[in-house]
This record gives C-alpha cells, structure tokens and sequence, in this order.
C-alpha cells in the first residue's frame, strides 16, 4: 500500500509539471508544439533504441534522429511532398553509414532503425491534428483544443484505469504480456475517460457533435491501451520495467507517450474519416 501512495504521488509530480507545459504549447501551436513534439519523439527514440541494443541490435541512433526531425518538420510546414526528396535522402544516408561501420546484421540493423522511426514517427499525427482545419471552429487554437481533447482522454484513461485496477481488478488484461492491467482497469478508463471527454467537449468544443464525441474517446481509449501493451511486449523482450527513469512514478517519455503513439493516427485518421 505504501509503495502503491509514493507511485500515486509521483506520478502527479510528474504531472503537475507535465501538464500545463504541454497545454500552453499546444494552445500556442506554430514551431513552440513542433519542437516540443520533436523532443518527445527524439527522447522517445532514443530511449527506444537503447532498449534494441539490450537485445543486442545496433540501431543508427544519429541517422534515426536526423530522419525523425527532417518528417517532423515537414509536417510543422505542411509541405509534405516537397519534404519527402529529403527525407529518402536521408534515409539513404543513413543507411550508407553501414558501410563505414563494421558491425554485423547491417541489414536487420538498417530494418530497426527505419522501424523505429517509423512506429515513434506515428506521434507526429499530434502535428496533424493541431493544423487540423476544425470545421465548426475558425480560430487558431481549434488545432490545440483537439490536441487537448485527446490528451485528456488519454490522462484520464490512465488514471482510472490505474487507480480502479490497483483497487478492484481481478481478471488479468493480457496476463502474457502486462500482468497488473486487468479487464476491470480497462473497464473503468473507458467509461471515464468517455464521461471526461463530454466534460471537455461541453466546456471548451460544443460545435464537436454528441457522436463523434463519443466516438473519438472510445477510438482513444482503446488504441491508447493498445499502444500501451505493444510498448509492455517490447519492454517485456528486453527484459526492463521502464524505458528509462526521466519521468517519476511513470518511468521514461516512452512509458508516458506509448499509449500516444496508435491513439494520436487514430484519432487524426477519425477526424479525416468522418470529415469533421
């Protein structure tokens, strides 16, 4: 029980810093949410890479950064196509340094990298989402309330789901893999963060349907866990609790964003969908 109030405090130490820092930055938008985008999905890889090489890979961590900041930026300018010359460039770069590195598995090396890119480049939909064009909505901070929406689903998810798992839970998620999440953690985060996403919708997004309301917390929720669990099987092969220690009561940027990284291309690929 003890251990159980010391996580629950540090977590919201975390938070209490966390939080206002990445609502100003996404009510303010522009090149302040790029970078700050940016440095999670840098920290992110990085921490990723460094659990690969437990599992004795060797990843390219300078040329997956630079791939990573060139597709980030070119989703900040919204110039996508004349970017992606660019991006192929340095993805050739990055791959030619195999030839000046005696390293063996150069092929699997090379696929890791680019895959790690590719599965923490999913968090650059957060870019996408705050230029999303809101229909009902003709001011700039449309995007940022969007991006806050979805974060809030997610924090509240995450919260519930914690507390009433520690709490109640009985019958194991996905025992295999994440042993203390249970059925009715899952339950619970659901059925709150659904009732917080009303909550904001009715205070700062009225124009935003009831359905879609409804339909965009649930698409959060569950991919959010999903993305949750793919991190906990990686984890889980290279044998480590948390992806690193930055983060107290939460463990690293990858163990805080996990849950990020299906729900932010979910919830932008809803949006696009349904054409709100």
């Amino acid at each position: 029980m003890a251990l159980y109030i010391r996580n629950l405090i540090d977590r919201a130490g975390t938070a209490v810093i966390g939080i206002p820092v990445i609502v100003l930055c996404a009510l303010q938008g522009g090149w302040v949410f790029s970078f700050l985008v940016i440095g999670i999905i840098l920290l992110a890889l990085y921490e990723l890479f460094n659990m690969l090489r437990q599992m004795d890979y060797s990843p390219l961590m300078i040329g997956g950064a630079l791939i990573s900041i060139t597709v980030s930026m070119a989703f900040t300018v919204m110039q996508i196509y004349q970017a992606v010359a660019g991006i192929f460039l340095l993805i050739g770069l990055a791959l030619t340094l195999e030839l000046f590195l005696n390293r063996r598995r150069v092929f699997i090396n090379s696929l890791i990298t680019l895959g790690g890119v590719v599965y923490i480049g999913l968090l650059n939909s957060l870019l996408l989402i705050r230029n999303h064009p809101f229909l009902e909505i003709n001011g700039s901070m449309a995007g940022g309330l969007l991006v806050l929406l979805l974060f809030t689903v997610l924090w509240s998810f995450d919260i519930s789901a914690y507390v009433f798992g520690s709490a109640m839970g009985k019958h194991p998620l996905f025992s295999r893999i994440s042993p203390g999440k249970s059925w009715e953690g899952s339950i619970m985060g659901l059925i709150f963060s659904t009732l917080t996403a009303f909550i904001f919708r009715t205070l700062f997004l009225n124009s935003l349907p009831l359905v879609h309301t409804l339909g965009l917390a649930l698409t959060v929720g569950i991919t959010g866990q999903l993305g949750d669990l793919v991190e906990s099987l990686f984890k889980r092969e290279a044998l480590i609790k948390d992806s690193s220690r930055l983060l107290p009561g939460h463990g690293g940027i990858l163990d805080r964003f996990d849950s990020t990284i299906f729900a932010a291309p979910s919830f932008y690929a809803y949006l696009i969908f349904f054409g709100i």
